[in-house]
């Protein structure tokens, strides 16, 4: 009884730290958009020309090609409807975090650590990719921090 108790709570804690409501949005170039819930299990790689989703019960794969851009949203439910609360958006050209806290701080730093740029968002905030060079950048608004790949040819 104890085992089954342990493992209950264990699963528990897991649903917590995976929730349900956390997904990447693929969105397609003709503004299509496919939702790809995260669990503890999902594993997502490039393999050749596609970004593959899979888990041990499903998945997906996307053409590098016709994809336009990610979105990782995290999402509350209500009876009424469904509310967007932030969503972190990266295209060939600019980041677009939505759904802020009014005067949110953003920073973005390089992987040693400089502070490359810094801005107060109201709600969105928006950075040309133009604005960086090629190499791996750290976002970090409030608690949270994101790395983004920028890598024009």
């Amino acid at each position: 009884m104890k085992k089954i108790f342990t493992l209950i709570a264990f699963l528990c804690v897991c649903l917590m730290i995976y929730p349900s409501s956390k997904v990447i949005n693929v969105e397609y170039k003709d503004n299509t958009v496919v939702s790809v819930g995260l669990s503890p299990e999902l594993t997502i790689q490039f393999v050749g020309d596609e970004l593959v989703f899979e888990s041990a019960t499903s998945k997906q794969q996307f053409a590098l090609a016709d994809i336009s851009g990610f979105c990782y949203a995290a999402r509350s439910t209500s009876v009424e409807k469904e509310i967007l609360t932030e969503s972190f958006v990266v295209t060939p050209d600019a980041l677009q975090i939505v759904g802020l806290p009014q005067g949110t701080v953003v920073r973005v730093y390089d992987l040693d650590g400089v502070l490359v740029c810094e801005d107060r968002a109201d709600d969105t905030y928006r950075l040309e990719l133009a604005r960086l060079t090629n190499g791996v950048y750290v976002v970090a608004y409030g608690q949270v921090a994101r790395k983004i790949i920028v890598n024009r040819h």
